[in-house]
């Protein structure tokens, strides 16, 4: 039970990190992120010139798979 805290302590921490990090782009481009994923998935926003896209898509998966695994842990330790 310990190590499921611990592992929800680090998920948490880095769910965090990767709000700050999708903040920092929606800041710098004026887009909140479903502007961005509507945007990018329509082809309206020229990425193959801008790596940033890239790692803002990516920021935006990431945090996605860091809540689930987040409900996952947070559900084990309701159970235990």
């Amino acid at each position: 039970m310990i190590n499921t805290h611990n592992r929800l302590e680090t998920i948490e921490k880095s769910i965090k990190e990767t709000q700050q990090k999708i903040k920092n782009f929606e800041t710098k481009y004026q887009l909140s992120s479903k502007e961005f994923i509507d945007n990018f998935s329509n082809d309206k926003l020229d990425h193959n010139l801008n790596m940033e896209f890239d790692e803002w898509m990516g920021e935006i998966w990431m945090l996605s798979k860091l809540q689930e695994k987040q409900k996952e842990l947070e559900a084990k330790i309701n159970v235990d």
